[in-house]
């Protein structure tokens, strides 16, 4: 009596190892943990009403059924690529929909009831909601139950099989029934999908039950002392509350996936209140700018405090986690080696051990993975519970999102707030729909607006007129059409979207903004005239008229070929002849700061200093420029490049700079400085004016043994000097050419390219650098894309994440801001975690902890040496061109030895 008293208050798995077990039914609620006692059963004639209660659930209608008519005949149309338009055909496919899904769920119960018989029969155990349904314990009783209701629902699976036979020969003879047959069934398959992921969930969940239980009998097979008892029972439970902790930092994840924080997180708005004085200026002035800038700053500190507060939970966890981890190995190692002095053969039972544990582990992860898909369902789909759901649904509306936003620079209400998510978060710049054929042409979309707008202004005159009994051709019914159109154009005529350079998100601003702060560019750079007429006939003429074969002219861009082909011609010879001074990405500047500190170059006074050009690309002189380029192909004796002169490419550089002329506000402007930025050339022509510039001050730093480097108009540079005299030199540099100007950043912790580098006493760290401007988006999860496109985006991160960050923890630290990115991009948590284990085992990194992690420094320190010493793609790219050169050099050398 006692030890049944044991088993059944206590939990602890290794209290009864060595107890005889009762000759009783195995519950699978404690399965794991002891053998239940025997139950006096009731009468058996229950069991039979039990099993009849279960087969008559059977006959409820699946919910897609329940939906309108009409629906459903669109949704059938589609899947059977057939009108369905005969009163017949629709009444004997819905029929034959309806026996086909009562089949297809009938089939799914048998293979779970049968799966649970053949191994409950074969291992003596049955899970618990079988034995919940039999309302016994015992073995028997519940075999026999579970067999009859076998039995039924095959009788029933038979019974629904005649039934579709009979109804077949009723099939209309307009309709093929072997074609339209096979695709109902796919219909209902996906109506299912669910369903049957989660019969498939238990079937499983019982086979690794089982699975658990002879693990752990052949673990109770060995002699363990209580205190050894004891220990597993420790083992087992540090692993319970880590998981504890895995199962928490899980949901917080399904909650950003699904756009559902709770209200902790939405109420931290009240945490950061609004500055009232600026309230009051903004009151007295009527300041309208002033004051949505005012708020949208005030919604991005809060939106960047909630971020923060994210990052500090998923950092508490995973700390948690590890600490309990490194408990747990401590454990197991303490355990092995107390094992060793008293028992021969350590090496059989520690293998058990270790196989029953990670057997559990598993199993409960799994079990984790079902509860979130079940909370994700949940969340994305609740139940409205009246007006209390209704007031937190507006709570969450008003608060700040944490997910990424388009800017909105308008006082104009233009979208409404779900257009405004899917231009955010829900779609945002690289969103494909994932219906194609939805999206309509302009022309289209005009004529589907002036429907609507006819059909608008019709509805309002006839009600207008039977209400009121006002005449449908009346003065003012005419002017309200006018008027109303007027509103329909301008919602879309005084606005302007487009893309964010830093940020990668949409800007939404009025064209009154737009323009003036184009005219205040104009006069600021004063690099562009206004031309009387339209100048693209005189710029085909200079373009097919050059000494060369006629290029054809792509649509906008006369002068595009042009470009791409001096592209191709010059940036080879730049990529060979100038390297040392040039700065290919983030891994090339990494690599010449491990180089300097490896000669003992940086100090704890070195001064670390970036600087970039400012309009670099629109205030670039053309004359200038080309004059730059041919001292560039004189000094490298390149007087002919692949067959062509120096004043070829001078002509046809002219060109390309020059002719380069678009449209604004229906007037034509010449930029006299700079080039395109979307032009190929320009690029190499910006880099060869830069190495003319930057000579002098790459020989003083060469001459003082400092660092410098250059990714086109960004520069970086390490300086001994005294501060005094690094401005100076800065400042002399400001005045090496009239448009150049710089703006400069000097200190012990600065950025370059999305790398950023501090000095801590002589001690340099880099990680990953985000610039304060740049949102949290990438392509979402649920856009149209080809799927590796989302698997390259979290191998790319991962790949920079651990190429630049120099310590351990400055790479967890990003890798907890990339996961927070995924999810909020919608990106699920189980696919996040697929892809980080995928990458630490291409690695060969190791990891032994419930979440793919990287634990030890030392490993860390070499895996990230070795991922250094790879080529980046630009370095790939850069080679590749350096090639071409080089074999165009051969053939012109043995073409001139023949």
């Amino acid at each position: 009596m006692k030890n049944k008293k044991n088993q059944s208050k206590k939990r602890k798995r290794f209290q009864l190892l060595n107890e005889d077990k009762p000759n009783v039914i195995k519950s699978l609620s404690q399965l794991s943990i002891s053998q239940p006692l025997r139950k006096k059963t009731k009468n058996e004639d229950k069991l039979a009403s039990n099993s009849n209660n279960n087969n008559n659930n059977n006959n409820k209608s699946s919910k897609y059924l329940k939906m309108p008519k009409k629906l459903l005949y669109h949704s059938l149309r589609v899947h059977l690529y057939y009108p369905l338009k005969r009163k017949k055909e629709k009444i004997f496919i819905l029929t034959r929909l309806q026996l086909l899904d009562w089949q297809f769920c009938l089939n799914l119960d048998l293979h779970l009831y049968q799966s649970y018989y053949t191994e409950g029969r074969q291992y003596k155990t049955w899970p618990e909601d079988i034995v919940k349904m039999a309302k016994t314990n015992d073995y028997d009783l519940t075999e026999t139950f579970l067999n009859k209701l076998v039995n039924q629902i095959q009788h029933t699976v038979d019974q629904c099989t005649t039934e579709l036979l009979s109804q077949s020969l009723s099939c209309p003879k307009t309709l093929l029934l072997s074609h339209i047959e096979s695709r109902l069934v796919e219909f209902v398959r996906l109506h299912h999908i669910d369903l049957i992921r989660k019969l498939n969930y238990q079937v499983n969940k019982f086979k690794d039950l089982i699975r658990e239980t002879q693990l752990f009998e052949t673990l109770s097979s060995y002699s363990l002392t209580n205190e050894q008892k004891q220990a597993v029972d420790c083992l087992i439970n540090i692993r319970q509350n880590q998981l504890e902790t895995f199962e928490e930092m899980t949901m917080l994840e399904a909650r950003i996936v699904c756009k559902s924080l709770s209200r902790s997180i939405d109420d931290l708005d009240k945490l950061i209140l609004i500055d009232e004085t600026l309230l009051n200026y903004m009151s007295t002035n009527n300041n309208i700018s002033f004051k949505d800038e005012t708020h949208q700053q005030y919604r991005k500190k809060i939106r960047e405090y909630k971020r923060q507060v994210l990052m500090k939970n998923f950092e508490d966890y995973e700390t948690s986690i590890e600490e309990n981890e490194y408990l747990y190995q401590e454990e197991l190692l303490k355990f092995e080696y107390e094992l060793s002095k008293d028992i021969e053969s350590v090496n059989n039972l520690m293998n058990s051990l270790y196989y029953y544990l990670n057997h559990r582990t598993d199993r409960l992860i799994r079990d984790i993975r079902y509860k979130e898909a079940l909370f994700r369902i949940k969340l994305t789909h609740p139940h409205s519970h009246g007006s209390s759901s209704s007031s937190s649904s507006s709570s969450k509306i008003d608060s700040v999102s944490v997910y990424p936003e388009a800017i909105i620079e308008t006082s104009e209400t233009l979208f409404t707030d779900e257009e405004i998510k899917f231009l955010s978060y829900a779609g945002g710049p690289n969103y494909i729909r994932c219906n194609q054929s939805f999206l309509y042409s302009k022309k289209k979309k005009q004529e589907k607006t002036e429907i609507e707008l006819n059909a608008i202004i019709s509805k309002i005159a006839v009600d207008l007129n039977h209400r009121h009994a006002i005449p449908l051709k009346v003065l003012e019914i005419k002017h309200f059409c006018t008027d109303l159109e007027t509103i329909f154009n301008e919602r879309y005529t005084n606005s302007i979207i487009r893309v964010t350079n830093k940020s990668g998100i949409f800007h939404i601003g009025s064209t009154l903004d737009y323009d003036e702060k184009v005219k205040k560019y104009q006069a600021k750079t004063n690099a562009y005239i206004q031309l009387s007429s339209d100048p693209l006939m005189d710029t085909f003429y200079k373009v097919t008229g050059t000494p060369l074969r006629p290029i054809v002219p792509g649509m906008n861009a006369p002068t595009i070929k042009i470009s791409k082909m001096l592209d191709r011609l010059i940036r080879p010879l730049f990529d060979q002849y100038v390297k040392q001074p040039t700065i290919i990405d983030g891994v090339h500047l990494i690599r010449q700061l491990d180089k300097c500190i490896s000669l003992g170059l940086l100090k704890p006074t070195t001064h670390l200093c970036t600087f970039d050009i400012t309009d670099l690309y629109t205030m670039l002189p053309q004359e200038e420029s080309i004059a730059i380029l041919k001292q560039f192909l004189i000094r490298f004796n390149q007087t002919h490049t692949r067959g062509m002169s120096i004043n070829t490419i001078e002509s046809l550089a002219r060109i390309v700079l020059t002719e380069n002329v678009f449209i604004y506000g229906n007037k034509y402007y010449r930029p006299i400085k700079g080039g395109a930025m979307g032009s190929p050339f320009t690029l190499t022509l910006t880099n060869i004016f830069m190495w003319h510039w930057e000579q002098k001050l790459v020989e003083k730093q060469k001459a003082s043994n400092e660092l410098y480097g250059r990714y086109i108009d960004d520069i970086f540079l390490t300086s001994n000097d005294s501060i005094e005299s690094l401005h100076d030199m800065l400042e002399n540099a400001n005045n090496y050419h009239l448009n150049i100007k710089l703006t400069r950043e000097v200190g012990s912790c600065v950025s370059f390219l999305d790398v950023q580098i501090n000095n801590q006493d002589g001690n340099i760290t880099t990680s990953v650098y985000h610039k304060e401007a740049s949102e949290p988006y990438i392509v979402p999860f649920k856009s149209d894309h080809p799927r590796h496109i989302f698997e390259n985006i979290i191998t790319t991160s991962l790949l920079r994440a651990i190429r630049y960050s120099s310590t351990l923890q400055a790479f967890n630290h990003e890798i907890r801001a990339l996961k927070l990115m995924l999810l909020y991009n919608s990106y699920p948590s189980r696919y996040i975690y697929h892809y980080l284990k995928k990458f630490f085992q291409q690695l060969s990194a190791t990891s032994i902890s419930i979440l793919p992690m990287i634990h030890d420094e030392n490993e860390y320190v070499l895996l990230r040496s070795k991922l250094l010493s790879k080529p980046t793609p630009s370095e790939h790219a850069r080679a590749s061109r350096i090639a071409t050169t080089l074999d165009n050099k051969h053939v012109r050398y043995c073409s001139t030895g023949m």
